[in-house]
């Protein structure tokens, strides 16, 4: 099949990022860019790139579940999370003796790497060394890794880091590969129309400038204030009002930090009085046992997945043969439709609340049948335990910024205080302004916009 490679008209940056990500000498790439930038254009320019040259195995991947569902709606490439194309094992999954396998590591390693040469990643700034480390390690001979992403936004959350000893500061995997390997910047914004303002605040930010306050732009205000939920109330029922509704998926308030009076869990309960104050049917959902917080919900409710979920199923649905010991035969699993699957940070609507306790959440591309409670493999006791996945459900009319990094919304309202300035800096602040598209609000005080700029500059 004869492949054609459409002429798009780029600048010297986004010609020199695609010279070096096509390049497939060079082993490892990054191509760090901001929002309107054209890093969409490149990765789709790449890849057609690849195609004409006759480098058929390549493989789209991103850190999240969102994050390569907006590779798909941005560029019509199917893409697939790093887990599963490194195929993590499914839980109750074993080897060919029969040994369960550890659901934690990917079967993709170096004993056994991935069948594409070419991966492109997308939003790598997302990506945490653990995830990094087992993607390169799954490389086969000769293989290549392309970084795209943007390097000023939120670093990954570790489980542990090691900081150096030399008194410089932490290096993500992201930044290590665009300085110590191959890495490119595109500087240039280019986006223009609808929610240009936002882009050029945004970039005012990123470089160490202040934002244009208390002005309205029509898609970007930044309002000071010491009375943040009065003034989120107002302007969400304003909102409300002319056509934008909260209550939506594509609309989102997002915070720095969970707790304070200004923290998600705060915010949830006065948003969901406001948004949705008398739902049709409520739901007091499980939590886990540090959690100390009682969380109802109710049809209507806007709610969040709090962690990758990727089978629903009771273990005993999921094969379709066993043998006299009551273990799944091998290569008899049967593939998890995705109404089966919730993955971390996927916001949706509560459609239907059950007798039994169960749960249909509608996440735009699809409706998830959550169920109360389902038997689970467990590993390393080699047994089978209850599991109750609505635990891995929260409210969602606020969210943190690292919950919302990798999503796009279309009108974002962002809320700062004083109390929550442990949680502020100029990653935070501007990360959290680019996931606008068509609106940003900010609310904040000036001590906490003081400190929202601080941090390493562009």
């Amino acid at each position: 099949m004869k492949v054609e490679v459409k002429q798009i008209k780029l600048d010297v940056e986004q010609q020199h990022a695609v010279d070096l990500a096509t390049d497939i000498r060079k082993r490892i790439v990054g191509v760090s860019g901001p929002a309107g930038s054209g890093k969409t254009t490149i990765l789709k320019q790449v890849r057609e790139q690849l195609l004409y040259h006759k480098m058929q195995n390549v493989a789209f991947a991103a850190p999240t579940g969102k994050a390569a569902r907006r590779i798909k709606e941005a560029t019509g490439i199917p893409a697939t999370t790093i887990h599963k194309l490194l195929e993590y094992n499914r839980p109750g999954a074993r080897d060919e003796k029969g040994k369960a396998l550890d659901p934690t590591m990917p079967a993709r390693g170096r004993k056994n790497p991935l069948d594409q040469q070419v991966i492109l990643v997308d939003e790598y700034a997302m990506v945490n060394y653990e995830l990094h480390n087992n993607l390169i390690a799954a490389l086969p001979r000769g293989g290549c890794i392309r970084a795209f992403g943007d390097v000023y936004q939120l670093a990954p959350i570790e489980p542990y880091l090691v900081r150096p000893n030399n008194g410089q500061r932490y290096k993500t995997p992201f930044q290590k590969i665009l300085n110590e390997f191959v890495g490119t910047h595109l500087e240039t914004i280019y986006r223009q129309g609808e929610g240009s303002n936002i882009l050029r605040e945004a970039d005012l930010i990123r470089r160490g400038r202040m934002p244009t306050i208390n002005d309205d732009l029509g898609d970007f205000h930044v309002r000071i204030t010491d009375r943040p939920v009065d003034m989120l109330r107002k302007y969400v029922s304003q909102r409300y009002a002319n056509g934008v509704d909260f209550r939506q998926i594509e609309n989102q308030i997002i915070v720095p930090a969970k707790r304070s009076w200004v923290g998600t869990k705060a915010l949830n309960e006065v948003l969901r009085l406001l948004l949705n104050p008398s739902p049709a049917q409520k739901l007091s959902l499980p939590r886990q046992k540090w959690d100390k917080d009682k969380l109802t919900i109710g049809l209507g409710d806007k709610v969040v997945c709090t962690e990758n979920t990727y089978d629903l199923r009771d273990y005993t649905q999921r094969f379709d043969a066993w043998d006299r010991d009551g273990n799944p035969v091998l290569n008899s699993f049967i593939e998890c439709p995705e109404t089966k699957q919730m993955l971390n940070g996927e916001t949706g609507i509560v459609t239907q609340i059950y007798p039994d306790g169960s749960v249909d959440v509608d996440f735009g591309d699809r409706t998830v049948e959550i169920p109360a409670h389902m038997n689970e493999y467990w590993a390393k006791e080699d047994t089978i335990i209850d599991v109750y996945p609505l635990k891995a459900i929260d409210l969602a009319y606020a969210l943190t910024t690292h919950k919302c990094q990798g999503s796009e919304f279309a009108n974002t309202c962002y809320v700062l205080n004083k109390s929550t300035v442990y949680n502020q800096s100029r990653q935070n602040f501007y990360t959290a302004i680019t996931r606008a598209t068509t609106s940003a609000m900010i609310f904040t005080d000036q001590l906490s916009l003081r400190a929202s700029m601080k941090g390493p500059k562009a």
